[in-house]
């Protein structure tokens, strides 16, 4: 029955991607407590934060030219946009509008007042973006407008700086040659030869020159620059609002949700996937059992009209009575890794009452002779009839050659069950002369052996039984069960010379027996 159930390609990365989120969904608290997490956090930056108001003003930066309005005359020579940014937030822009404002009545120091300056080059432009962040309308505005006209006044005197050396150096040229003329005029006046004559008209020249140079530097027009846009009072804060911060925090929270949920997920023992049950188990996933409440006194679904657990039971009976493995014994070993047996034992029951529907003999043997349950289970179901000839003559009354019970199913047939009983020395109770004649009853044509056995990790019951019934079903819940478990499951299975046939899954821990309701329930029901 291996080849019956197929494992999904690794390389399937689209069913892999859908196998990982469902397996994230299924920490669906994580995800909660990370979106209440992220929400709560952007409510309190909302309303804990303090409401911020930003000016902003434009200011055109030109350089020093002799003509505007000559054709040709750039406005952009010799700028260095990115050095004026730095320089509108230097220190000393900071002192000149910290001056400033504490004329008005701000008392503010140049360090706190950079600290709320931002300012900005929009691309392919010569123009400086200044941004001012400030605890009031007012506040924003005078700040970043104190801060732009700061930068003008500090770039035009700068300009004003540049202009006054380079004079001056003219100046300090000009002088000896002024000099060296004037002793050039005394000579000629003396009847100086033409060589002289020559050198006072170069000096001329040379002097000329120089007081060009300087009367172009005093018509330079040094404006620095134009304030284009003047910052005025915003009407609202700055900042995301409560709406954008909330889904801003939702957002940031279902990320951390997702992180949470896969940490827990890798650190989680337990199986994450049908893939992943299969693959530990070694056998493959013969039904998932629904979650049902029951409606009788009975632990059988079989028989139970409109339920969807007893079709899934007939389809887990048809899927063995079809499987090679199982046809050649009949033989069929149902057990849970660990805790109580009752999803076992309602297991067990069930698929005997399946193969008695599709016409088999089927005997039930209740193993579990440690916490024996299963008659008591099954309530006026079953009835005690007389044991066979053969244990008659050969038992002294005590398990398995004691009592029968015939079990009926309404309208699917009957089933013969060894209910459980306590013994002193359960080993030798199960390894027994009797418990092999009863299970090779599965010989006969036609016939069904199920045994019920313990959990397989609690107690070794099960491998005692493994050489005389081969096949095991597991019944465990998925949620439960760890990979480990399983993989010694399977190894405990193929060192004792069983093979697994497959896995049954149930939704979680229910009743095995009549359901008792409240009064108050029972009356509105």
């Amino acid at each position: 029955m291996t080849s019956a159930n197929r494992v999904p390609d690794d390389q399937d990365e689209p069913a892999l991607l859908r196998d990982q989120f469902r397996q994230l969904l299924r920490y669906r608290a994580l995800l909660a407590a990370g979106v209440v997490i992220g929400l709560f956090g952007g409510g309190f930056l909302a309303l804990s934060g303090e409401d911020t108001y930003t000016a902003t003003g434009e200011v055109l930066v030109r350089s020093a030219i002799s003509d505007p309005f000559a054709a040709g005359a750039s406005a952009d020579k010799g700028i260095n946009i990115g050095s004026e940014r730095q320089t509108a937030v230097s220190d000393t822009v900071g002192t000149l509008a910290a001056a400033t404002l504490l004329k008005a009545g701000d008392d503010v120091t140049a360090r706190d007042l950079l600290a709320g300056i931002q300012v900005t080059n929009p691309p392919n432009t010569l123009t400086l973006r200044f941004a001012y962040t400030g605890a009031t309308p007012e506040q924003a505005r005078a700040r970043a407008e104190a801060l732009a006209n700061a930068y003008l006044t500090h770039r035009k005197a700068r300009t004003e700086d540049s202009i006054k050396n380079m004079s001056a150096g003219y100046r300090a040229q000009l002088g000896p040659l002024e000099e060296k003329r004037d002793l050039l005029e005394k000579q000629i006046g003396a009847g100086a030869d033409n060589d002289v004559t020559s050198a006072r008209a170069n000096i001329i020249v040379s002097i000329s020159e120089l007081s060009r140079k300087i009367s172009e530097l005093k018509a330079l027009d040094t404006t620095p620059g134009y304030l284009n846009k003047k910052p005025v009072a915003p009407t609202s804060p700055t900042g995301p609002g409560l709406p954008l911060l909330l889904g801003l925090g939702g957002v940031v929270g279902l990320a951390l949700g997702l992180l949470l949920s896969w940490v827990r997920l890798v650190f989680d023992p337990a199986v994450r996937s049908t893939r992943e049950l299969v693959r530990s188990l070694g056998g493959p996933l013969l039904g998932t059992l629904p979650r049902e409440r029951a409606a009788t006194g009975t632990v059988l679904a079989i028989g139970r009209g409109g339920s969807r657990l007893a079709e899934e039971y007939r389809a887990v009976a048809f899927r063995l009575a079809y499987d090679p493995e199982f046809a050649e014994r009949r033989r069929l070993l149902v057990t849970s890794p660990r805790g109580d047996n009752q999803e076992a034992a309602a297991a067990a029951a069930n698929l005997a009452a399946a193969f008695a529907e599709m016409g088999r003999d089927v005997l039930l043997v209740e193993a579990d002779l440690r916490t024996p349950s299963l008659a008591r289970a099954l309530g006026s179901a079953a009835h005690e009839v007389r044991p066979p000839r053969w244990a008659a003559e050969e038992g002294d009354g005590s398990w398995p050659t004691g009592a029968r019970a015939n079990v009926d199913v309404p309208g699917s047939g009957a089933f013969a069950l060894v209910p459980g009983t306590t013994v002193d020395n359960v080993p030798r109770a199960l390894t027994s002369t009797p418990v092999g004649r009863i299970v090779a009853e599965a010989d006969r044509s036609g016939s069904v052996v199920i045994v019920l056995a313990p959990p397989v990790l609690s107690y070794a019951d099960a491998v005692a039984l493994l050489d005389r019934v081969e096949g095991v079903m597991i019944v465990c819940d998925p949620r439960e069960v760890h990979r480990s478990d399983l993989e010694r499951i399977r190894e405990i299975i193929g060192a004792s010379g069983g093979s697994v046939l497959g896995a049954l899954l149930h939704p979680g821990r229910r009743r095995l027996g009549p359901v008792r309701r409240p009064a108050s329930a029972r009356r509105r029901t």
